[in-house]
């Protein structure tokens, strides 16, 4: 019964640690990834929805810009200055009236002017000089301005004569990408923009990539970054977020929903064995009252209430390792005269009592570390420790004189006949108890000599 408890105490803790286990690499990290995958593919959808409005944007710039600089009013004007046909303050008094209300109905436009070479034709709004320096006026460029994080995007568009399409100026429009930029983005994102590749290839190189939605995705520390090129301008663009605000909650949600789990399912295997481990409990209990009640059978004659012949052998067997050097005692051999006769004239239940009464005696006569055996039928052994061959021959007349006294009242007397042998700590206890056993037959009242065959000794 103890082993089985001590199974079931091992099953449950090997489901326990069986259950951990496949909470941990049988659900949560497969669940973790792909939760991981399903936010990084969130990321990317979103980075690419922002990208996107974006490059609309510059793409819807850009067609402004066409529009405006391909007028051929404007084209024309342009020629006629650049050829000399008209003074600068002609010029700006032919565009002034148009000019401000086309710029004024483009959303985000911060600043818009015409030159002609060093000339400003016209202008409107307030300029940031910046960036002007730094760009050419022969091609077509978006370019941006940064500010802290404010963020300014530049066009310059050239405007070509009408007559021989050479260049007489260029567009410039500057918008602010603040607004537009914050209205798209919630707090967790980041959007970087620059007008060189090298900012991008700096996160490129060391960072790991990641595949998801058809998109590369580039995490470094605690960053994950979408990054590319505007279709419609030469801008790069870096979004990013926090690696924690992308998957710190769903990963606590995940931990706290497994955890959840393993002890509800823990919770209810212990109740579900609940009532198993109480039955051992009490199997166990019943089990170990009648381990003792068996042992209890197996160390004493149930008739005399003396040691049984089965604890004897065990305290033979031990006997070496129960006592030190300076143990010693007497053994007594003990052996009834007339047993076999008061069976035969008054039977075996009259023999019974005789046994019960004389094992009684000799009991009653004992001090607490003497011992009493009941070596075979009508044999006895007693070992009385710390008692030498006089004091125990005392004890054993001590002992007779109980019989004798027994034997005025009962109707079949008693009589017994002993010998004494003493027993070292080192002694061979059988050699010793045939020692005693040859002398008590020496003293029996008879003169016929017994023949027994009880135990044999090489």
């Amino acid at each position: 019964m103890e082993k089985l408890l001590k199974r079931m105490i091992v099953i449950i803790v090997i489901f326990t640690v069986g259950l951990t286990l496949l909470s941990m690499f049988g659900i949560y990290s497969p669940l973790q990834r792909t939760i991981q995958r399903e936010k990084q593919k969130n990321f990317s959808t979103t980075a690419r929805i922002y990208k996107d409005t974006l490059d609309a944007f510059f793409k819807n710039a850009h067609e402004k810009a066409n529009l405006i600089t391909s007028d051929y009013y404007t084209k024309n004007t342009l020629r006629s200055f650049k050829d000399g046909e008209l003074t600068n303050q002609e010029t700006t008094a032919l565009f002034e009236t148009a000019f401000s209300v086309t710029m004024s109905n483009i959303s985000n436009l911060s600043y818009a002017e015409i030159v002609s070479g060093d000339t400003s034709i016209i202008a409107y709004g307030s300029v940031n000089d910046d960036y002007l320096d730094s760009l050419e006026i022969d091609y077509y460029e978006i370019g941006i301005i940064q500010n802290e994080d404010k963020y300014n995007a530049i066009i310059v568009y050239p405007i070509y004569s009408p007559v021989d399409s050479s260049m007489t100026g260029r567009l410039i429009m500057e918008y602010d990408l603040t607004q537009s930029m914050s209205s798209l983005f919630i707090s967790q994102y980041s959007f970087a923009l620059s007008n060189q590749r090298s900012h991008n290839d700096y996160i490129i190189n060391k960072s790991s990539d990641i595949r998801s939605n058809g998109s590369t995705l580039y995490l470094t520390g605690d960053r994950l970054y979408y990054l590319g090129k505007f279709e419609y301008a030469n801008i790069y663009y870096a979004i990013s977020i926090n690696s924690k605000a992308l998957y710190g909650v769903i990963d606590t949600s995940v931990k706290f929903s497994l955890l959840t789990i393993i002890s509800i399912t823990l919770v209810a295997f212990l109740l579900l064995n609940a009532s198993v481990f109480k039955k051992m409990a009490t199997l166990l209990k019943k089990h170990k009252v009648q381990s003792d009640a068996i042992m209890k059978i197996a160390d004493y004659d149930s008739m005399t209430k003396a040691y049984s012949r089965s604890y004897f052998d065990r305290y033979v067997e031990n006997f070496h390792a129960m006592y030190d050097s300076n143990w010693s005692a007497s053994l007594v051999m003990i052996d009834f005269d007339n047993l076999k006769l008061i069976n035969d004239q008054f039977g075996h239940i009259a023999g019974d009592t005789v046994l019960k009464i004389t094992s009684k005696i000799i009991l009653d006569s004992l001090r607490k570390n003497d011992l009493l055996f009941r070596f075979g039928g009508d044999e006895f052994v007693l070992i009385l420790e710390d008692c030498d061959l006089v004091l125990a021959k005392k004890i054993v007349s001590r002992i007779i004189s109980e019989i004798s006294r027994e034997n005025d009242s009962s109707n079949y007397p008693i009589a017994i006949s002993y010998g004494i042998s003493l027993l070292m700590y080192d002694s061979e206890i059988m050699t010793v108890i045939n020692e005693a056993d040859k002398m008590m037959y020496k003293n029996k009242n008879r003169n016929q000599e017994k023949k027994y065959d009880l135990f044999s000794i090489e």
